[in-house]
């Protein structure tokens, strides 16, 4: 079984299916690495805590404190961190290492 015979090959010679998985796994790790942030600064501030921003400044409480609010987004922060960061980055490195092992393109030599 090789995915080569179901999916068709691309102008580079790859699968297209394998480089709509890749287009899609980058795609959500830098979605990932914007809203999980965002969460995480959406949970301070409902929760009724000040963002310290790296000790450079601090920003105010903006919205009234709402519990349940804080823990939704508590959870969404959460979640980015388990599935987005390191499921997408355990995916992309297992890409990495197939490109280098099976497909000896020099991808990592590459990367470095």
């Amino acid at each position: 079984f090789t995915l080569r015979q179901y999916a068709p090959l691309s102008a580079n010679h790859g699968s297209v299916l394998l480089e709509r998985i890749a287009g899609l796994t980058h795609g959500l790790l830098y979605l990932t690495m914007v809203a999980m942030p965002i969460a995480g600064f959406m949970m301070s501030q409902y929760a009724g805590y000040p963002v310290n921003m790296f000790g450079l400044f601090t920003i105010p409480v903006m919205v009234e404190p709402n519990k349940a609010l804080g823990e939704c987004f508590h959870d969404a922060h959460t979640g980015f961190i388990w599935v987005g960061l390191l499921a997408l980055t355990g995916l992309h490195i297992a890409a990495a290492w197939y490109h280098q092992l099976v497909k000896k393109d020099r991808t990592i030599n590459r990367m470095l």
